[in-house]
């Protein structure tokens, strides 16, 4: 990324290689430059637990796949405040 360019939002797939998500998130949210982003936080698992520890790490958002691309535009609009 170029400096001093953020993003509104970032997508985030808790299972990647190397590195899973919840460690991302952490990452993120214990950067100051990244922290306010919001994250909404993708998986396949769909457990409570992962939803939780999603959340209590940061998230804004846990979605749930299998989801629609409709779906996934209405709660990005939601998240940024574009709805």
């Amino acid at each position: 990324m170029s400096e001093g360019v953020k993003p509104n939002l970032m997508l985030l797939d808790i299972m990647m290689p190397k590195m899973d998500g919840f460690t991302v998130l952490k990452n993120l949210k214990e950067n100051d430059e990244w922290k306010d982003i919001p994250v909404i936080v993708l998986t396949a698992k769909g457990g409570e637990e992962d939803e939780q520890t999603a959340m209590s790490l940061g998230a804004t958002m846990v979605m749930t796949k299998p989801f629609s691309p409709v779906q996934l535009i209405q709660e990005v609009k939601k998240v940024i405040g574009d709805a």
